[in-house]
């Protein structure tokens, strides 16, 4: 099995956008379950933090070639903290 890349840079941009449309698909196909899973894994940074927010000093997250779901069984806390990141990176 070949080595996970290092960096933002050695992932194909197409490999990447498949991963999100993946989510995307996903997300409309769970329709009521929604509420019950997160997205874990090493989408997460790419969806918090965009990557054109980032100046030209910060490094994009190296990224991801899979979707990791998570089961969860209440998800207001994960929604404030997913709050208060969005409003810490402002």
């Amino acid at each position: 099995m070949p080595e996970k890349p290092s960096f933002a840079s050695e992932y194909r941009r197409e490999q990447v956008e498949l991963v999100r449309q993946t989510c995307l698909y996903v997300a409309t196909k769970l329709g009521d379950l929604l509420e019950e899973f997160v997205v874990v894994g090493g989408l997460v940074p790419s969806l918090l933090i965009p990557e054109k927010s980032l100046s030209q000093s910060e490094d994009a997250h190296a990224g991801t070639m899979d979707l990791d779901l998570k089961k969860v069984k209440s998800r207001k806390r994960d929604r404030q903290i997913i709050i208060d990141m969005a409003a810490w990176s402002r």
